[in-house]
């Protein structure tokens, strides 16, 4: 159980924040396509900060469980698609809550400040 606790934390609080996340935001930015590459960047960069911690606190509640069982109770082979099939929800999540663009621009051609929309921040 201390690998599987030991994995389970590395993957869920190094990897998600510092890793998938900065990709995910740089990624919905590029799939926009309205702005420069280094506005766009500037953009992902600054989602990021401003969503730091409820996407990391979202993804501890939602991967730090998943992935001790996945590490405990499967087989190795079944692990990734395990995970595969969790990421798939999760990506959803993510494109649901995180994906609309057009309002988070909007509401930043009148504000400096975050404010908190559906359970997140939005800048």
């Amino acid at each position: 159980m201390g690998a599987a606790m030991t994995a389970a934390a590395l993957d869920t609080m190094v990897h998600g924040p510092l890793v998938y996340m900065p990709i995910f935001y740089a990624i919905r930015g590029f799939a926009d396509r309205t702005q420069e590459p280094a506005s766009i960047l500037s953009a992902a960069y600054r989602d990021h900060t401003t969503n730091w911690v409820t996407d990391t606190q979202l993804g501890v509640a939602i991967f730090l469980p998943f992935q001790i069982a996945n590490f405990t109770y499967n087989p190795r082979h079944l692990r990734v698609p395990a995970l595969v099939a969790v990421g798939v929800l999760w990506i959803g999540g993510l494109s649901f809550f995180r994906g609309d663009r057009s309002k988070q621009l909007a509401y930043d051609a009148g504000h400096d400040e975050p404010r908190v929309v559906g359970g997140g921040v939005v800048c």
